[in-house]
């Protein structure tokens, strides 16, 4: 009897260690994936329609200008003019507020404005 009360306690133990090993590696590589703390951020993102829009990605010096599709990521533009990056993403803010964005994008499109 006892012998089959160990059993069954060694068996949850297993398996709370297996859960628990889990978890650690699901979080570790969530964080490692998403780049949390890495040298690639999203500075902003502006909708066209469903399912697509362009982002401006913070890559260690460059900005890059991306259109994203639910099948396709297209390189649009590269910015590494260092006072064009000042502009769109200064030192210390989370990213540049819409109407910056939106201001970068009509320039690059070669339009005046973009209504939001």
């Amino acid at each position: 009897m006892w012998a089959e009360v160990l059993r069954v306690l060694l068996g949850l133990v297993t398996f709370l260690a297996v859960l628990g090993l889990a978890y650690f590696v699901a979080t570790g590589v969530g964080r490692y994936a998403t780049g949390a703390g890495g040298p690639m951020r999203v500075v902003g993102q502006l909708a066209l329609g469903p399912r697509r829009g362009v982002t401006l990605v913070r890559l260690g010096d460059e900005l890059l200008l991306l259109g994203v599709t639910d099948h396709q990521v297209t390189l649009l533009e590269r910015v590494s003019d260092p006072r064009l990056l000042e502009r769109l993403d200064p030192p210390g803010k989370g990213g540049p507020e819409g109407a910056r964005f939106r201001d970068f994008l009509a320039e690059r499109l070669g339009r005046r404005r973009v209504e939001p």
